[in-house]
């Protein structure tokens, strides 16, 4: 976790809620056209699953 000061601090020991909501984007070339397209994914995640990565 960034402290503000030009430092961070480990947090692999707290806990993290599964539910909220989810986003990430990329660019990329998706149509082949030689110009990097923006992708843009979002949703909700309610709980846990198994099949979750």
């Amino acid at each position: 976790r960034n402290r503000g000061d030009g430092t961070f601090e480990r947090i692999r020991d707290s806990t993290t809620d599964r539910a909220g909501w989810a986003w990430g984007s990329a660019f990329l070339d998706l149509d082949n056209d030689s110009d990097l397209d923006l992708y843009v994914a979002n949703g909700w995640i309610s709980a846990a699953r198994d099949t979750d990565l």
